[in-house]
């Protein structure tokens, strides 16, 4: 029977880390596909020739995105120059490899141009995925895409718990409103009444507590008391 657990135990091992394996095969295969689209795509814009060049850097709100309907647009609008983008936008990059790879950019496409939207990823849990050294586990595929769903999990949580103290404070702000609603209301309705029982009060001579009572009320309403 140990023998027959050890073995199942050693398959199931064996199996996750043939699974994990076969991940990471996966998103390197995409991330190969994705990127030589992309390279195919600027290779093609090389090679117009006569045209203005445009490089465009950046993270994943540049890839993709943005370069093409600036070439749409740009051609579009007959300025008597023919315009091809370059879109050098990579997913889950910084500032800092955006940076380090612009010389080498600029050397190989010699753009008139160079457009860039950056800093998106250079705080929050991103900064933890895109600050990794070359040459560590860290940069496996599997690690980035585990630890950027463990991260945005727990931004969520952090969303969730807040929620409800932001919630306390609408109420409380509404609860507070609502006061000083009444007591400018009070404050009008009872304007001249104050007076008037404080004067019945002088007459009389005689109040009873209540009546009293009610003048303080009517007086502090009022911010006179």
């Amino acid at each position: 029977m140990k023998n027959i657990s050890k073995k199942r135990a050693f398959l199931s091992i064996v199996g996750i880390l043939f699974a994990l394996i076969l991940l990471e095969l996966g998103l390197r295969l995409g991330g190969f596909v994705h990127l030589s689209i992309l390279r195919s795509k600027n290779q093609a814009a090389i090679k117009e020739k006569g045209t203005y060049r445009i490089l465009c850097l950046g993270d994943s709100t540049t890839e993709n995105q943005w370069p093409p309907y600036l070439k749409e647009i740009l051609n579009k609008e007959d300025l008597g120059i023919k315009f091809s983008v370059i879109d050098k936008g990579r997913s889950c990059t910084n500032t800092m490899h955006i940076m380090a790879e612009l010389e080498q950019n600029i050397s190989e496409y010699k753009p008139d141009m160079v457009i860039t939207m950056m800093g998106v990823n250079d705080g929050g849990y991103y900064s933890d995925i895109t600050n990794i050294r070359p040459g560590t586990l860290k940069n496996l595929r599997i690690y980035k895409l585990f630890k950027m769903i463990f991260l945005s999990i727990k931004d969520k949580n952090k969303e969730v718990q807040a929620a409800p103290i932001e919630s306390i404070k609408q109420d409380e702000n509404i609860l507070e409103i609502s006061w000083e609603k009444e007591a400018r209301n009070n404050t009008k309705k009872n304007s001249l009444t104050s007076d008037e029982l404080y004067a019945k009060l002088q007459q009389s001579k005689s109040g009873s507590a209540d009546e009293y009572i009610s003048m303080r009320r009517n007086y502090r309403d009022q911010g006179k008391y």
